[in-house]
């Protein structure tokens, strides 16, 4: 499945809140952090790709770093923006719920892929294909109540 939304989220009052005072160069390269991890998920923990991201030149990067710094998380698998990261999380979970759902519904209609017979619940008698509806993605219960 692509893990990549197909729009931006930006929640323009808490991205206001932030950034007061800051820059609009600052808000400009948070933005373009914000969204590309969103996107592509967690960010590289590299100086000099993170200010290609942002369209800036490493001095100028490394002149905002520490403000912009203060708005990411590091983890395991890059920099992230949380609460971006926490609705990425919550899209990808819906998106796979929706894909079983619709994978079940085939075989309700079409029947068994391998042998085209009714299934019963979600395994077919004839041949023993199941349904491969133990793949659904699981995140913890803390990034979905954000």
């Amino acid at each position: 499945m692509k893990q990549q939304l197909p729009y931006g989220v930006v929640f323009f009052g808490d991205f206001l809140r932030a950034t007061i005072g800051w820059t609009l160069l600052e808000r400009g390269a948070l933005l373009m952090l914000m969204l590309t991890n969103g996107h592509n998920g967690p960010l590289p923990d590299d100086p000099p790709r993170l200010a290609a991201i942002c369209g800036l030149s490493l001095d100028e990067f490394t002149a905002i770093w520490p403000r912009l710094a203060s708005q990411l998380t590091q983890t395991a698998e890059g920099l992230v923006h949380e609460p971006t990261e926490a609705h990425r999380l919550k899209y990808l979970t819906y998106r796979q719920r929706q894909s079983e759902g619709g994978k079940k519904a085939m075989m309700g209609r079409w029947g068994c892929p391998e042998c085209r017979r009714k299934p019963f619940d979600g395994r077919c008698l004839s041949c023993g294909y199941e349904t491969p509806n133990n793949n659904v993605l699981r995140i913890s219960d803390k990034s979905l109540n954000n």
